[in-house]
């Protein structure tokens, strides 16, 4: 792909008036071919190379001198592939007529209308002069070559946006290799290239205008779409240049792609924040389980204590059952401690097997009449709504009750008054086992985060009613890991829906 798509860096000079074949006759042997290869043109100082006239080469086909051209055959797959790249360079030896040879550079470009300009350079020359004095044309070579080869986009505006140069890296990404682009605005080729870069080229222009407004360099990351439909992330620089009386003259537009970059940063960040939530969860766990353990710790020294001086049995009997309830609370903080720390590093192991569903639901319902007579909630309605006919699936039981006995016990936590009722439903492959409740129920904000470890539905309810925040999360990662899951609805004091599935 040449710099300038379908016109070259010739033809442009040529069109401002700027080349003539004249002009290079102190510089470049030239001769100037029509479409099938015929020779229209030759300058004098290629003359002088071939020791002919320009009679002997006006009309003559390009193979007439193809003896005097070393290192290089004109046939036709030479001229299809210049064709296609719209330029071709190359070192050559060429015969001169006292048939000594001189080592040239060859170039050739193509005109729009189908014309090649073959331009011949003496390689020798050049070297000897180059430390007395570079010619402006080699600067502007080197320049446009330099930008051409860079893999940042680079373009060329006018102040009206239309485009002047682009390199490869800019053609090729918005896919106008084979675009005439000049002199054309981004509403313009927005219309020649694929349509996915319709809103790219949009946003160009509204921040090209916004540069403009500024009257100062804009940076901003620009999203591109790709053909492969990913996209494209580029920190893209924009410079304005006005004229000396303020009016718009350039701009200048850089980009270079950082979409690796932008994802590793977004990477950072996540991982940023998880550390921070890391932290605050430690500081949760620290703050909670400090008062959760100190409450019945206080509870057990202080009635062992007591019993030491107390002579009543009646007492020491009713100091003994304090102390057993207050080491249960403690155990069951433990063994939840335990089990979390498990599942977190991968390590919980379950034991499926056979069992009635239907038995194992009866079971944990019927443990709670005195866990509710003890907690001094007779008045709320407990009911169980199951069928009677066992249902067998294969699952841990032990894990499941595990898991009923959390819900239940959690909706028991949050109720203080109307009901809680576990209802059961088969399925075709899962059962359905629901616990609700009419307790203070939850925000819509706080759903996403009642299954997250030491997390509850309120941070005011921590106080009130208690609890590590452990049961929730456990259950639900257990629930996971037995190929099911715990699904909840509810509103902010209209009470819960905790509905546990499992497959058969």
């Amino acid at each position: 792909m040449g710099l300038f798509g379908k016109k070259n860096k010739t033809e442009l000079n040529q069109a401002n008036g700027y080349l003539k074949l004249d002009d290079l006759n102190g510089i470049f042997g030239v001769i100037v071919l029509e479409s099938q290869q015929q020779i229209v043109s030759v300058n004098d100082k290629m003359l002088s190379y071939l020791g002919l006239a320009s009679d002997d080469l006006i009309g003559k086909s390009i193979s007439t001198i193809q003896t005097s051209i070393i290192n290089t055959e004109f046939h036709d797959g030479f001229w299809i592939e210049t064709l296609a790249a719209n330029f071709f360079t190359n070192q050559v030896q060429v015969l001169l007529k006292d048939n000594s040879l001189v080592q040239l550079q060859l170039k050739i470009v193509k005109s729009a209308e189908g014309c090649f300009t073959l331009l011949f350079e003496n390689i020798v020359q050049q070297i000897e002069t180059k430390e007395v004095s570079e010619p402006s044309n080699m600067n502007s070579e080197l320049f446009l070559e330099l930008i051409n080869q860079t893999p940042d986009i680079i373009c060329f505006k006018d102040g009206e946006g239309r485009w002047l140069l682009a390199n490869a890296s800019d053609l090729d990404l918005f896919h106008l290799k084979d675009v005439d682009y000049i002199g054309k605005t981004d509403a313009d080729l927005a219309d020649e290239t694929h349509e996915i870069y319709r809103d790219a080229f949009s946003v160009c222009m509204q921040t090209d205008e916004e540069c403009w407004k500024q009257k100062k360099i804009v940076r901003k990351d620009e999203v591109i779409p790709l053909v492969s439909e990913e996209e494209a992330i580029y920190d893209v620089f924009k410079i304005p240049v006005f004229n000396e009386d303020g009016s718009r003259k350039n701009l200048i537009v850089l980009g270079r792609d950082v979409t690796a970059r932008r994802l590793a940063e977004h990477e950072l960040f996540s991982a940023k924040l998880q550390a921070e939530e890391s932290d605050r969860l430690k500081s949760a766990f620290l703050a909670t389980m400090s008062h959760e353990l100190r409450t019945p710790l206080n509870a057990v020294i202080g009635f062992a204590n007591l019993i030491f001086e107390e002579e009543n049995l009646n007492e020491i009997q009713d100091f003994a059952r304090i102390i057993n309830n207050n080491s249960n609370v403690l155990l069951n903080l433990i063994e939840d401690i335990f089990d979390i720390s498990l599942i977190e590093s991968g390590q919980m192991q379950v034991t499926k097997g056979e069992f009635d569903i239907v038995k194992a639901v009866n079971e944990v319902y019927e443990t709670f009449p005195v866990e509710i007579s003890m907690l001094d909630k007779m008045d709320i309605d407990f009911k169980l709504n199951i069928q009677d006919q066992g249902i067998v699936i294969n699952s841990d039981v032990f894990r499941v009750k595990q898991i009923l006995m959390n819900l239940v016990r959690n909706a028991l936590k949050f109720t203080e008054e109307g009901f809680i009722h576990i209802s059961f439903k088969e399925l075709e492959s899962t059962v359905e086992i629901e616990v609700k409740d009419s307790g203070i129920g939850i925000s819509k904000e706080m759903l996403e985060q009642i299954f997250e470890s030491f997390e509850q539905g309120e941070t005011g309810y921590n106080r009130k009613f208690g609890g590590a925040g452990l049961g929730l999360s456990i259950s639900k990662k257990l629930a996971i890991i037995l190929g099911g899951n715990i699904y909840v609805s509810s509103n902010s004091g209209e009470g819960s829906t905790f509905v546990l599935s499992l497959p058969k």
